[in-house]
């Protein structure tokens, strides 16, 4: 991976770190630690789209560093900690393992911080995109969907007292429960 920029009025290879994955999944630009600069988040193929690892590099001047490397199924950036700045939400399904849990990172001029963790229904086979949304109280929180079976589940996750949380998740018998409001006229 090769960041390009404008030397001197010359385009020029201003630095590089050496590819993880067999393909590029997805590329996004965030500035995620606050200082003005975007980061560059690469999902990248491992081993088809069955393994799959996000790393989250920095730019400056000509070195380009990898910050973070994680497995992921799905990620995105958001504010759930409502500090103000944006933050990386991973999912990670591990069919293998049977696990699956959610990753809330932190990043900043001081390093890389998990912020919170919280477990998230093994029993699913893969995920939609992940959606940020506001709930009622106007706290952002990341809605969910998963593939089960010939079905779809759904999932809020929020960040509330210094805990990521997934409410609907019932771990004692693997299910993901259904609320459904209605409001009255």
């Amino acid at each position: 991976v090769c960041v390009v920029d404008n030397i001197n009025g010359k385009w020029q290879i201003a630095g590089s770190q050496s590819i993880l994955g067999a393909g590029v999944e997805k590329v996004i630009f965030k500035d995620l630690n606050n200082d003005g600069t975007n980061e560059i988040l690469i999902g990248w193929n491992v081993f088809g789209t069955a393994q799959k690892t996000l790393c989250v590099y920095s730019y400056t001047f000509d070195t380009v560093v990898c910050l973070l490397s994680e497995n992921y199924t799905e990620f995105i950036t958001c504010d759930l900690d409502d500090d103000f700045t944006n933050d990386l939400l991973i999912i990670n399904l591990d069919t293998t393992q049977q696990t699956a849990n959610a990753s809330y990172f932190n990043i900043s001029e001081n390093g890389i911080t998990e912020i919170g963790n919280c477990e998230l229904n093994p029993n699913v086979t893969g995920y939609f995109p992940p959606v940020l949304t506001k709930l009622t109280s106007g706290k952002f929180c990341v809605y969910l969907e998963s593939y089960k079976g010939a079905g779809v589940t759904t999932g809020i996750i929020y960040f509330a007292d210094g805990v990521l949380k997934n409410p609907l998740y019932n771990k004692e018998n693997a299910t993901i429960l259904l609320v459904v409001g209605f409001q009255s006229r």
